[in-house]
């Protein structure tokens, strides 16, 4: 606490007076701080200035004063400074109450987004000694910003033009640090009819650090209506912000589809042409399903045939679901009059 140790010693003898000396030996402590501006990215390509300030927070002047970061050392922008006044490293002496301020600045790389260990973020040691004092050491940790999208419909096919779609959007923030949603947008936005009421408000919202519960994450869902047969493919996409400005996005995308409904027929006769009452001719009545949905309660009606018993049909008339591709054939006997000759 007093930064010395002050020490005295005396002599005497019968012959001589008192004589003394002394020495004072001073406290020596060096300190390291190292922080990050700003402790969050999100990108490859984001920058991190990293500020390493070692300091004599002793008494005793310290000598060959050193800074070692294994992240920045060798960057070319790495710059230090005692005061006002530019220096290298190491510095050959540091006064009590003086320090050497370095920094640098140091660009993510696609390893700290993708393959960085822990997962989203970059943790950065720097290490200060001199001969008087042993090595001490900072560590500051910087944090991927990640949000996360998930975007599912139901149904996924709707059996006939028509039919309403439900889509839901699923954002979670997957960060340490609270982020604020500040763009949400979706390709069906203009054709939903709720799509502003219940998704779009969530523009705005705080969206609490990654953690157990549900403070991290919400939920919204739209409709909307397909009246023409087709594949609809889409994307939402929303974009986060954090306190320092850093920027996330996610998007996720869905198709759907709207089945073709149709029925095609087809009739025969088994002769071109009669010559006299008496006749048989025998008609063949072949219904398909040449659509891409399932039909229902399939029915095949011929005037001239219907009541005949001779009407014999496969699978059946009518039918309960015909599928796509799958036909209702139906051939009956008729005998001609002289009614048809006439």
């Amino acid at each position: 606490e007093a930064g010395e140790v002050f020490n005295q010693a005396c002599a005497d003898s019968d012959e001589t007076p008192e004589v003394c000396d002394d020495v004072t030996t001073p406290y020596a402590e060096l300190e390291i701080v190292k922080s990050a501006t700003p402790d969050t990215y999100s990108a490859v390509g984001d920058e991190i200035v990293y500020t390493v300030t070692a300091t004599n927070t002793g008494v005793a002047p310290l000598e060959n004063v050193d800074i070692s970061d294994a992240l920045i050392d060798g960057l070319d922008s790495w710059t230090c400074r005692v005061g006002d006044t530019v220096t290298t490293l190491p510095v050959a002496e540091l006064l009590s109450g003086q320090s050497i301020t370095c920094s640098a600045t140091y660009v993510i790389t696609e390893d700290d987004v993708t393959g960085s260990e822990p997962e989203g973020s970059v943790v950065n040691t720097a290490c200060a000694d001199s001969d008087q004092t042993p090595e001490v050491c900072d560590e500051v940790t910087v944090n991927e910003i990640v949000i996360e999208l998930v975007k599912s419909v139901t149904p996924a096919v709707l059996a006939e033009p028509g039919g309403i779609f439900t889509y839901t959007l699923y954002i979670d923030n997957e960060s340490v640090v609270p982020v604020e949603i500040t763009e949400l947008t979706d390709d069906n936005s203009g054709l939903s009819p709720d799509w502003a009421a219940n998704c779009a408000v969530l523009v705005g919202r705080m969206l609490a650090p990654d953690a157990p519960g549900t403070a991290d994450e919400v939920t919204c869902t739209y409709t909307v209506e397909r009246t023409v047969a087709g594949t609809y493919p889409n994307t939402a996409q929303v974009t986060a912000t954090d306190a320092n400005g850093r920027e996330a996005t996610a998007e996720d995308d869905v198709s759907v589809r709207v089945l073709r409904s149709a029925i095609d027929i087809v009739k025969e006769a088994s002769v071109e042409y009669f010559t006299a009452a008496g006749e048989e001719i025998v008609y063949t009545v072949t219904a398909t399903n040449t659509g891409e949905s399932t039909l229902e309660n399939v029915d095949i009606s011929d005037e001239l045939i219907d009541g005949l018993d001779s009407w014999t049909c496969d699978p059946g008339n009518p039918v309960a679901s015909l599928a796509p591709g799958d036909s209702i054939v139906c051939s009956a006997t008729y005998t001609t009059s002289a009614a048809d000759v006439e």
